[in-house]
């Protein structure tokens, strides 16, 4: 808002444009006949800067008042299309976690089922440890006599009880060399113990317990198909056990003779491995249904020929050779998931 203020005098009359905002100025002219003074020249040219300052200090203020609203014009300009790019991200995003979705890990039951019978391909390098229990319990008839009369029995009558318990404890290493190959490495650490026992007048008993480090299994895993709609994940495993184990043959044995006379013969030492190379190779599949796993293996296992020394428990070294054969391995069944995917 600006206001004309006018000062009339007789020589002369001078328009001053006073600017009201916070301030305002006035131009003060005094005439002291035809002539100013220098007091009265130096006031006007002091009133004259303050002019220019002030609409030097207007004209920097429009400036920046005009370029701030080229700001916000521009920046509701930009504010939409922000907004839309913003939008298309999101849009993105959800696609990519739908497909993630699609493509989720399986389940905790289809996990495990593939760890016990088939072969995981997901982490880089993975440690396992396992235990294995197992005991059995053989009772054998010993008969110690004569037959009379190619009918009657005249003798001792025994059963010899032999009673094992073996705990077997292993660490796995596996690495996957590509994302469809695998190898590895078992080694076991075995516990055995074993009661023998003559049970005749009175009877006679011995145990033996043996620890130590057993055969070690190189393994090797590689996925042929991966699961489909009309095929189930197969993969081909190889694996070669390694004597690493005390073996069972020729194994002195001790007898020990009861109070009765009962003589009762059992094996100085237990063997913590099979004393031969063995290679076992063969398929093994899984298909994931609703809401069952399905699961097979088949295989063979070759085990090689083998020379020792003594094969024999008498005394004396009797060397010979073993040979196993080959032995078939057939697997198959299947399990049922409940709705949170737990077996």
């Amino acid at each position: 808002m600006e206001k004309l203020v006018y000062f009339r005098l007789s020589s002369c009359t001078v328009a001053v444009c006073a600017a009201l905002g916070m301030t305002v100025s006035t131009c003060v002219i005094a005439e002291n006949g035809d002539s100013m003074t220098a007091d009265e020249a130096n006031q006007l040219r002091f009133e004259i800067k303050q002019l220019q300052l002030i609409n030097k200090n207007q004209a920097d203020m429009l400036r920046k008042m005009e370029g701030r609203l080229q700001q916000l014009e521009s920046g509701q300009q930009a504010v939409p299309a922000q907004q839309q790019d913003q939008q298309a991200g999101q849009q993105t995003a959800g696609a990519e976690k739908e497909e993630i979705k699609k493509s989720a890990d399986p389940s905790s039951s289809v996990e495990n089922v593939l760890q016990e019978e088939h072969v995981l391909f997901g982490d880089q390098f993975t440690v396992e440890f396992g235990f294995n229990y197992s005991h059995y319990d053989r009772k054998d008839l010993v008969l110690e006599g004569f037959l009379a009369l190619d009918a009657i029995f005249l003798g001792d009558i025994a059963v010899d009880d032999v009673k094992a318990d073996i705990f077997t404890f292993d660490i796995t290493g596996r690495y996957n060399v590509t994302d469809r190959w695998q190898v590895g490495m078992t080694v076991p650490w075995v516990y055995r113990n074993t009661n023998f026992q003559r049970n005749v007048s009175g009877g006679v008993e011995s145990e033996v317990s043996e620890a130590g480090l057993g055969d070690i299994t190189l393994l090797s895993a590689y996925q042929l198909y991966k699961e489909t709609d009309s095929r189930p994940d197969i993969v081909w495993n190889t694996s070669l056990k390694i004597p690493t184990g005390t073996d069972p043959y020729g194994t002195p044995t001790i007898t020990k003779t009861a109070s009765n006379g009962d003589d009762l013969t059992f094996p100085a030492e237990l063997p913590t491995g099979s004393g031969l190379y063995s290679l076992t190779t063969g398929l093994s599949f899984v298909k994931t249904t609703d809401p069952a796993i399905l699961f097979a293996n088949i295989g063979y296992t070759h085990h090689f020929e083998e020379s020792f020394g003594d094969i024999s428990s008498s005394a004396g070294n009797q060397p010979g050779k073993v040979k196993l054969g080959i032995q078939s391995i057939t697997v198959w069944g299947w399990r049922l998931r409940s709705m949170n995917g737990q077996v």
